[in-house]
């Protein structure tokens, strides 16, 4: 009696430490294979994609980018939060706009004034989607600024995330 009762913890032992392992080793598995789908997605980013943040990417301007006072600033972007799991972080969309941009001189003044960064597609949808938005500078100025975009966060829940590009200002 005594044998067959050793025996059944035994079997039942062996089969939770099955369980066990093969629950680790899943778990290992699928982190590799998201980890190496983020390598894939992100990790080699080319020249024309050159600033990315939780799946926002800014096509336009480029850091350290010679915009000229009479053009003025076209931000150009692309959201994209169908891998935000892989990534642990995606950006708010919030009535079509995902952002404020502000650029801002070498003391912090701004130089344009606070804009939107808005689509004009459907952006309730789990696909890459276009965001722009256009800025004159103020004053003439001319020299080092940055552009910073802030997230849209109605909530307030989580900290918003930002964007900084410094770019040159010329005539």
């Amino acid at each position: 009696m005594n044998s067959s009762k050793q025996k059944s913890i035994y079997a039942i032992l062996l089969i939770l430490f099955l369980f066990i392992v093969g629950f680790l080793l899943f778990g290992i598995n699928y982190r590799n294979n998201i980890e190496n789908n983020f390598v894939d997605k992100y990790a080699n980013l080319d020249e024309e994609d050159p600033i990315f943040n939780c799946g926002l990417s800014i096509k336009s301007p480029i850091e350290g980018e010679n915009i000229t006072i009479s053009t003025g600033i076209d931000i150009v972007a692309t959201l994209d939060n169908t891998n935000r799991e892989a990534i642990g972080c995606s950006w708010t969309a919030f009535e079509a706009q995902i952002g404020v941009v502000y650029v801002k001189d070498m003391d912090g003044n701004d130089i344009t004034k606070p804009t939107p960064l808005t689509t004009t597609e459907e952006w309730m949808i789990e696909k890459a989607v276009n965001y722009s938005t256009h800025l004159n500078i103020l004053n003439n100025y001319t020299g080092p600024a940055t552009i910073v975009i802030d997230e849209e966060n109605p909530s307030g829940e989580k900290p918003s995330k930002t964007i900084s590009i410094p770019i040159n200002i010329t005539e």
